[in-house]
């Protein structure tokens, strides 16, 4: 095993020409990526008002339109969807998803340059090659040998197929008529 790896020391990424320690995601920065994550999911009671009022909405049977509540219900009450859950995937990924989760990585060490991950975005402006490779260096950093893959690389397919996924979607994403990812 790498002794930087082992150490948890981070590694180098090079950003507008310059050279930044960045250091591997740990259970509190992901739990701090999760909540930015289901921040910006739309709310699911609205969702559902929303939906029961449209044109699809008036064809679901009166059934059909109590489970779209109970369902949008469940989820305004439960924890919100968890990494790794389908629902994130478009958040996490996205350029401000990748941002968030480099700029949880260099903020211990940079943290007065990238006060907030606009900042970062700022920084980086338009040049989209640099923040991929970027990330992909970042989910290297965060695969541990022979263990989880990291958070980005096992939501967009990067990290190689054998090791442990790093969370199973909800069960509830895959019921009834109004999925998740719907509202």
């Amino acid at each position: 095993m790498d002794i930087v790896k082992a150490a948890g020391v981070g590694a180098e990424i090079t950003l507008g020409g310059r050279t930044f320690k960045a250091v591997p995601i740990r259970l509190r920065q992901l739990a701090e990526f999760t909540a930015w994550a289901q921040a910006r999911l739309p709310d699911p009671i609205k969702a559902a008002r929303n939906l029961l009022a449209s044109e699809l909405g008036l064809l679901l049977s009166p059934d059909e339109r109590k489970t779209v509540i109970l369902e949008a219900y469940e989820q305004a009450r439960g924890a919100g969807p968890q990494f790794g859950d389908p629902i994130l995937s478009p958040l996490v990924n996205g350029v401000e998803g990748r941002c968030y989760e480099l700029w949880l990585s260099l903020r211990q060490h940079h943290g007065d340059e990238f006060k907030t991950h606009e900042d970062l975005m700022d920084f980086i402006g338009d040049n989209l090659d640099e923040l991929m490779r970027a990330s992909r260096r970042l989910s290297q950093l965060n695969q541990p040998e022979g263990n989880s893959q990291s958070p980005t690389a096992q939501e967009d397919g990067r990290a190689e197929s054998a090791g442990t996924k790093f969370s199973p979607p909800s069960p509830r994403q895959e019921t009834g008529p109004l999925k998740s990812s719907s509202i």
